[in-house]
């Protein structure tokens, strides 16, 4: 579509392909806010699994990584907007850290089911994604360590609204409910 809006830049359409840019610009923010974007590992799953597209398919492709990343490298070049050039940052560092192999074999896919736990029989659709309300709360103890955080009890508020919306979101759509970590609280360590 960014290709389709220069051809028509040259073809004398500038209002047209001010429209289809707006368009596709509004596009890739969506997805880049969304829940088919794995705000914590990096890169794009392949499709939402609900139709609201906050739940993936857990499912990452090669070849999606390679178009995305094209599309927001054009989206940065256009608009000069760094949030764009950072979505391309986050794509390129997954592909880096968790496509190529040891021996620097490249993989096309990551699965969408794994196992759970190490001692689990069977593969599960998202399990390597999802984590129990205790691992998060270990993870988050870590990055305060880590990271010499103040204390995530210190603004507690902001911390409940954040794992209260996870609940809602996982609750709909699976017996248990777990928690995820999301952009919101990933950026407030950011900040912080």
């Amino acid at each position: 579509m960014l290709y389709h809006s220069k051809m028509l830049v040259g073809e004398g359409k500038s209002d047209e392909a001010r429209k289809v840019t707006k368009m596709v610009m509004h596009t890739l923010e969506c997805m880049a806010k969304g829940g088919i974007r794995d705000h914590v590992g990096g890169g794009f799953h392949r499709y939402s699994g609900d139709e609201c597209w906050h739940v993936p398919h857990f499912e990452k492709m090669l070849y999606d990584q390679g178009q995305l990343v094209n599309a927001y490298l054009n989206a940065f070049c256009i608009t000069k907007d760094v949030f764009y050039s950072s979505v391309c940052r986050d794509i390129l560092d997954y592909l880096r850290r968790d496509m190529i192999g040891p021996t620097g074999e490249i993989f096309s896919v990551e699965d969408a089911d794994s196992l759970e736990s190490e001692d689990a029989s069977r593969k599960k659709e998202g399990a390597f994604y999802v984590w129990s309300s205790s691992e998060f709360l270990l993870k988050l103890v870590y990055l305060e360590t880590i990271l010499e955080l103040p204390s995530f009890r210190s603004n507690q508020s902001l911390i409940e609204v954040h794992l209260e919306i996870s609940f809602k979101l996982f609750s709909r759509h699976k017996d248990e409910v777990e928690l995820k970590i999301e952009l919101p609280l990933q950026a407030r360590y950011q900040v912080a």
